[in-house]
């Protein structure tokens, strides 16, 4: 349901994506009311770390729910000491300075966690922002109910609709202002949470439906989730009975213990089913997906810092795990291509050896010259391709040209040779130039497409990043493509990328047909070859037959090994708990795979194999 920032584009995504990201909140707050019930099932009777803070009816009401221990903590160890000592000047001057020193250490035990976890300070306009924001709210929220007062009682629960009313409104009104916050806390920059909300192009018309339709869902939650629970537990203390709240909290536990068992959830039918799995399965939303993928080859890995689990992802990252670009093997360029390998290194990328021959591929060196009687395809990919985390003999390209050469059955080919052209972070835009400009020099006789997940998305964010920087395009269909979306130097990425997104699929359609075209004017067979991937992502899988589809309608000959992983741990085929590229055993069952289709497509491909 997380959409990322370039989806906003109306009012009601940029509420998805506000609220989205926020509920990151119901996580940490799940994890530490398992850690109380555990301990409380030890005898430690601690008292709840968080309560209802979604329905907060005021700012300082949020600071005293959200999170509970700490505001304890806080108030034991640095609100009251310093707030005794100026009391006698004033109390409001007392306060203000208390509640002042109180977020200022917060913020600053807030930067050192993320010191004490990643080696280096959190210091960022947004985060600064965020708390400067939130804390002056809560002071003068303070200030207004020491002067005013604050609603206290120790009578029974009333059904008071007035009350009800009034409580609904003031939570609305918090909830929004704590997510707009949340909203700005997680953005990069300032400038690109500006761009956001701008981007959104809210009307008082949809503002007021949205309050008017949040101010209905926030009066049936506190109706049902404070006002009936508190009638309830007062009429269960004065029975003095244990079956009926035994029955209240056991018959819920027991329901979702059955409805989480396969052979129960299969009978309501698939989309109960998946759905089922989803709550299940702890994985990355799809803005973390895009997130985590940019975060291999950009220097990106403290954006969404605040997102649970993107950060655990983080944070077992070794701390000698440099993208490609920032080793000797890989240079930036300064053109729409951004970064290329560099030829003849030899280094340790990742835990393996990897090495570059003289034209800047991790491959074998071969000659420019196609052999006599050799058969040469060419690869075009990103990462995955190229073999992060592996060694060079590793990678399921070597394999398979091993294996081509062990098992061809004499007739035909002498010989066959795949040279690797990936290159990590390479979007489809990139792989179309390394064909123009450099795989056709080599000859091949058939070109193997690596089709990744989103590469229509990773192709639009390619351009848009390229088109800010103002670089010269290397098609005038891309130059016009960005002109069309009106991307000017002067937007962030983020905006450029909003408005590249409803162009993606054109583009992708441009793509597919320019590699085929190339390829039939230099007599390449085009095989487009449809990959797994080794992390879980969440599968799209209307997106990825219309791939396959529009692959196959430009021309493409489809190979799909996406079951090279079937039956199989994907964990145990990862580089790293925190580097989702397959291992030396991905690449092998890859290259298996591969081998199986092509042995039994070689009629079509005009391969002699055993």
């Amino acid at each position: 349901w997380a959409i990322a920032p370039e989806d906003v584009i109306n009012l009601r995504t940029l509420i998805q994506y506000m609220i989205s990201n926020m509920m990151v909140l119901l996580r940490v707050s799940g994890q530490f009311h398992m850690i109380a019930g555990m301990l409380h099932m030890f005898g430690f009777n601690l008292p709840e770390t968080m309560h209802s803070y979604f329905l907060s009816s005021s700012f300082t009401d949020f600071w005293r729910r959200a999170n509970i221990y700490w505001k304890d903590f806080m108030q034991k160890v640095f609100f009251y000491p310093l707030y005794i000592r100026l009391r006698q000047r004033g109390a409001i001057i007392g306060l203000f300075f208390a509640l002042a020193l109180v977020f200022v250490l917060t913020w600053l035990f807030h930067a050192y966690q993320w010191f004490w976890i990643k080696g280096t300070f959190l210091f960022s306009a947004p985060d600064v922002l965020y708390w400067g924001l939130f804390g002056l709210i809560v002071i003068v929220n303070s200030l207004y109910e020491a002067k005013h007062g604050r609603i206290r009682s120790l009578k029974k629960p009333s059904w008071n609709w007035r009350e009800i009313i009034v409580r609904t409104l003031r939570s609305t009104g918090v909830f929004a202002v704590i997510a707009m916050l949340w909203s700005l806390w997680i953005s990069p920059s300032i400038t690109e949470w500006l761009a956001l909300l701008s981007g959104a192009g809210v009307t008082l018309q949809d503002l007021f439906i949205a309050l008017l339709l949040a101010t209905g869902v926030f009066l049936v939650a506190i109706i049902l989730l404070e006002k009936l629970p508190l009638r309830a537990a007062a009429a269960l203390a004065s029975e003095n009975s244990f079956y009926k709240p035994a029955l209240l909290t056991g018959v819920p536990m027991l329901a979702l213990c059955l409805i989480g068992k396969p052979e129960i959830n299969a009978q309501f039918g698939g989309e109960t089913q998946a759905l089922v799995h989803d709550l299940q399965t702890v994985r990355l939303n799809r803005q973390d997906e895009d997130l985590l993928t940019r975060g291999y080859y950009e220097n990106i890995n403290q954006a969404n810092q605040f997102n649970t689990q993107l950060g655990d992802i983080y944070m077992k990252r070794a701390d000698n795990w440099p993208t490609l670009r920032e080793t000797p093997a890989g240079r930036l360029t300064g053109d729409f291509m951004r970064d290329e390998i560099v030829p003849s290194a030899r280094i340790v990328f990742h835990g393996a050896r990897l090495s570059t021959n003289r034209w800047g591929m991790r491959d074998k060196d071969y000659e420019k010259k196609k052999p006599e009687h050799a058969y040469r395809i060419a690869v075009l990919g990103a990462s995955h391709v190229f073999g992060s985390g592996v060694a060079d003999d590793e990678t399921f390209e070597w394999l398979l040209e091993e294996r081509l050469n062990n098992e061809h059955n004499g007739v035909g080919p002498a010989r066959y040779e795949i040279l690797n052209f990936a290159s990590p972070g390479y979007s489809p835009l990139q792989e179309l130039v390394v064909l123009e400009k450099k795989a056709l020099d080599f000859a091949p006789d058939a070109l193997f497409y690596i089709a990744t997940p989103r590469e229509d998305i990773s192709s639009a964010r390619h351009l848009a990043a390229t088109a800010i920087e103002g670089v010269a395009m290397p098609h005038d269909y891309l130059t016009a493509i960005a002109q069309k979306a009106g991307i000017t130097t002067e937007m962030t990425e983020d905006q450029a990328m909003k408005r590249l997104k409803p162009y993606s699929d054109e583009m992708l359609d441009w793509l597919y047909r320019r590699f085929v075209d190339i390829c039939r004017q230099h007599g390449i067979r085009p095989i487009y070859v449809y990959m797994p991937v080794v992390h879980k992502l969440q599968k799209d899988t209307e997106r990825d037959a219309y791939f396959v589809g529009l692959a196959r309608k430009h021309g493409f000959d489809i190979i799909d090994v996406s079951d090279a992983y079937d039956n199989q741990d994907k964990d145990a085929l990862r580089v790293a708990a925190w580097d989702w590229h397959p291992n030396a055993e991905g690449h092998r069952l890859l290259a298996d795979r591969l081998y199986m289709a092509l042995h039994e497509n070689q009629s079509v491909l005009g391969l002699a194999l055993k």
